[in-house]
């Protein structure tokens, strides 16, 4: 069977049902999308195929009943959408991480006691398929490379960084929403907009496209560089000014189109299992929240689009609760931290020796103690992931237990755990 998704107004495929199962775990399609495949009269929600049915899928809606348009709730001051907003925004505040888990899988050297999820990946040659390759032309990570290319050369040309008037990519404050925008800004967010063309037409592309995969090889583990993260803050920084430029001579429906593209870029790093990339990627929701904020208070959007924003939010938020994007997050942390205690003594004595931290023979005790540093390592996921399990916001305090491992390693002199899990106590602090 083969099968065609709707997205934003375009078709996307033919999928197998393993790809649109792949793609639905990694959020790159979403439940409530229309589909169609061979012997079907008309277009249907994928949550309504039986393949896709899951225990965990939202409960279906009792007949006659039909959801509140979007436009009905602003109609008395924009309250529904920003609560949404807001509720994603400050969940992601709260969390600066993921969200509920189920475990990881077992990785070399782990111990036996290790409780992961089958499907997990074990090596860093699965954690790379893990983050799925969509289909040829269907990948809308390349198609914003090519806008944050053409940015490039944009920022390159006008120095945008030193632009006095220009919000955001320049040195002004966006204005406090209702409050008026300065000609002298009107006059610098008008020229960006005319001089970013190019790269806008790419971003728009690009949001059209339901997956989402940037070319990153993770079997390269510790050595994998990641050059795209601050671009796609920036694309996103770039529809918001678009935003801001549309709502200002209020064109509500360009104002709106502008947020969905805000929220798309941002949105392509979902399914990317990294921990900074989910970071930025809650960065960006926050900048996007903001620019829905000020949208909503200087212009009036036409029901379609804020329609298409509810279809947006609503299962952004979805992500947040379940936590899927950090549950990936931790997985790729977990399997490249792992794979650094595999190096050659070698290596692994000239990495310990280069160390900011190479103190009292710190080379010879991390090769003395490697075995049962990494098992050490191994454990600490294994509280990290059980901790997860506990429902919101007791779940946090998963994040407190990589402080507190590290403390303990410090004792132990476990040199490799001293030096992996700081990092993401500092990113995972609530």
């Amino acid at each position: 069977m083969q099968i065609l998704v709707m997205v934003n107004g375009r078709q996307n495929g033919p999928y197998s049902p393993e790809e649109v199962r792949q793609y639905l775990a990694t959020g790159q399609l979403q439940p409530q999308m229309p589909a169609w495949c061979e012997g079907m009269t008309d277009w249907q929600p994928l949550e309504t195929f039986p393949e896709f049915a899951t225990p965990a899928a939202r409960p279906a809606r009792k007949p006659g009943r039909s959801r509140t348009p979007l436009y009905a709730s602003l109609a008395l001051g924009g309250l529904a959408v920003c609560a949404v907003a807001g509720w994603l925004l400050w969940h992601g505040r709260q969390s600066k991480g993921p969200e509920a888990a189920t475990g990881a899988s077992p990785a070399p050297g782990a111990p036996a006691s290790f409780a992961g999820h089958p499907d997990w990946p074990k090596t860093l040659a699965e954690l790379n398929q893990w983050y799925v390759e969509p289909p040829a032309g269907q990948n809308a990570a390349e198609v914003f490379m090519q806008g944050f290319d053409a940015m490039d050369e944009q920022m390159r040309a006008h120095a945008y960084a030193k632009n006095v008037n220009l919000p955001l990519m320049g040195m002004a404050s966006i204005p406090q929403p209702g409050s008026p925008v300065p000609a002298a800004m009107k006059t610098a967010i008008a020229e960006f907009m005319q001089q970013t063309k190019s790269a806008w037409d790419l971003f728009q592309r690009g949001s059209s496209l339901a997956q989402s995969r940037y070319p990153l090889d993770f079997t390269k583990g510790g050595n994998l560089l990641l050059p795209n993260v601050a671009r796609v803050k920036q694309g996103t920084q770039t529809a918001v000014i678009y935003a801001l430029g549309y709502a200002d001579t209020h064109r509500g429906k360009e104002a709106g189109e502008s947020l969905l593209i805000s929220y798309a870029i941002g949105r392509s790093l979902a399914a990317e299992p990294l921990v900074i990339s989910q970071l930025v990627r809650v960065a960006c929701n926050a900048i996007s929240l903001g620019s829905l904020q000020q949208t909503v208070n200087r212009v009036a959007m036409p029901p379609q689009t804020l329609t298409q924003l509810q279809d947006v939010l609503r299962p952004m938020a979805d992500r947040e609760a379940s936590g899927e994007s950090f549950n990936r997050a931790f997985v790729g942390e977990e399997l490249i931290g792992l794979a650094s205690f595999d190096i050659s003594p070698e290596k692994l004595q000239q990495a310990l020796g280069n160390s900011p931290n190479d103190t009292n023979g710190l080379p010879k005790i991390g090769l003395k103690n490697l075995k049962a540093d990494r098992q050490f390592f191994a454990a600490t996921w294994d509280q990290v992931f059980a901790a997860r399990k506990e429902p919101f916001p007791a779940r946090l305090k998963a994040g407190d237990i990589f402080g507190q491992r590290a403390a303990e390693a410090k004792r132990h002199q476990y040199v490799f755990t001293m030096l992996l899990l700081p990092a993401l106590a500092k990113t995972t602090a609530t």
